[in-house]
Protein backbone atom coordinates (compact mmCIF):
# COMPACT_ATOMS: atom_id res chain seq x y z
CA UNK A 1 0.00 0.00 0.00
CA UNK A 2 1.35 3.47 -0.82
CA UNK A 3 0.10 7.03 -0.22
CA UNK A 4 -2.12 6.84 -3.31
CA UNK A 5 -3.88 3.73 -1.99
CA UNK A 6 -4.20 5.35 1.43
CA UNK A 7 -6.20 8.18 -0.12
CA UNK A 8 -9.08 5.74 -0.48
CA UNK A 9 -11.04 6.70 2.59
CA UNK A 10 -12.49 4.25 5.03
CA UNK A 11 -15.09 5.83 7.28
CA UNK A 12 -16.16 4.25 10.52
CA UNK A 13 -19.06 5.38 12.68
CA UNK A 14 -18.60 4.62 16.33
CA UNK A 15 -21.22 5.23 18.97
CA UNK A 16 -19.75 5.58 22.45
CA UNK A 17 -20.37 7.01 25.89
CA UNK A 18 -18.57 10.05 27.25
CA UNK A 19 -15.98 8.08 29.20
CA UNK A 20 -14.76 6.26 26.10
CA UNK A 21 -14.66 9.53 24.16
CA UNK A 22 -12.63 11.14 26.97
CA UNK A 23 -10.13 8.27 26.96
CA UNK A 24 -9.83 8.40 23.15
CA UNK A 25 -8.93 12.10 23.35
CA UNK A 26 -6.47 11.32 26.17
CA UNK A 27 -4.70 8.77 23.93
CA UNK A 28 -4.57 11.20 21.00
CA UNK A 29 -3.21 13.99 23.24
CA UNK A 30 -0.58 11.62 24.64
CA UNK A 31 0.53 10.44 21.18
CA UNK A 32 0.76 14.00 19.87
CA UNK A 33 2.33 15.82 22.81
CA UNK A 34 3.01 13.30 25.60
CA UNK A 35 0.33 15.15 27.60
CA UNK A 36 -0.72 13.25 30.71
CA UNK A 37 -4.32 11.93 30.75
CA UNK A 38 -7.04 14.17 32.11
CA UNK A 39 -9.88 12.57 34.04
CA UNK A 40 -12.47 15.15 33.06
CA UNK A 41 -15.26 14.13 30.74
CA UNK A 42 -16.32 17.18 28.74
CA UNK A 43 -18.12 15.26 25.97
CA UNK A 44 -21.52 16.87 25.48
CA UNK A 45 -24.61 14.68 25.13
CA UNK A 46 -25.14 13.65 21.49
CA UNK A 47 -21.99 15.49 20.39
CA UNK A 48 -19.95 14.46 17.36
CA UNK A 49 -16.21 13.87 17.53
CA UNK A 50 -14.40 13.27 14.22
CA UNK A 51 -10.99 11.65 14.43
CA UNK A 52 -8.84 11.34 11.31
CA UNK A 53 -6.09 8.75 11.03
CA UNK A 54 -3.87 8.81 7.95
CA UNK A 55 -0.41 7.83 6.77
CA UNK A 56 2.38 10.35 7.19
CA UNK A 57 3.56 11.75 3.83
CA UNK A 58 6.04 9.42 2.17
CA UNK A 59 5.07 6.40 4.27
CA UNK A 60 4.93 3.16 2.33
CA UNK A 61 3.76 -0.05 3.96
CA UNK A 62 3.10 -3.45 2.45
CA UNK A 63 0.23 -4.27 4.80
CA UNK A 64 -1.92 -2.39 7.34
CA UNK A 65 -0.77 -5.02 9.85
CA UNK A 66 2.74 -3.58 9.60
CA UNK A 67 1.75 -0.04 10.58
CA UNK A 68 3.00 1.50 13.80
CA UNK A 69 2.47 4.87 15.50
CA UNK A 70 5.48 6.34 13.67
CA UNK A 71 3.70 5.75 10.33
CA UNK A 72 0.46 7.57 11.05
CA UNK A 73 -0.95 10.99 11.89
CA UNK A 74 -3.90 11.15 14.28
CA UNK A 75 -5.91 14.34 14.46
CA UNK A 76 -9.18 15.34 16.06
CA UNK A 77 -10.81 17.40 13.30
CA UNK A 78 -14.08 18.05 15.13
CA UNK A 79 -14.58 17.91 18.87
CA UNK A 80 -17.81 18.27 20.86
CA UNK A 81 -19.86 19.40 17.86
CA UNK A 82 -23.48 19.63 18.93
CA UNK A 83 -24.74 21.95 16.16
CA UNK A 84 -27.18 19.26 15.03
CA UNK A 85 -28.98 19.55 18.40
CA UNK A 86 -29.57 23.31 18.38
CA UNK A 87 -33.15 23.11 17.12
CA UNK A 88 -34.17 20.19 19.33
CA UNK A 89 -36.39 21.20 22.24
Amino acid sequence: MNDEAALKVIKILGIAHGGYIMETHNVIDYIQSKKEPVVNNVAKNCSIHKIQIKLKPGTIVDSPLNLNLNDILIECVDRNNDEHCKDVK
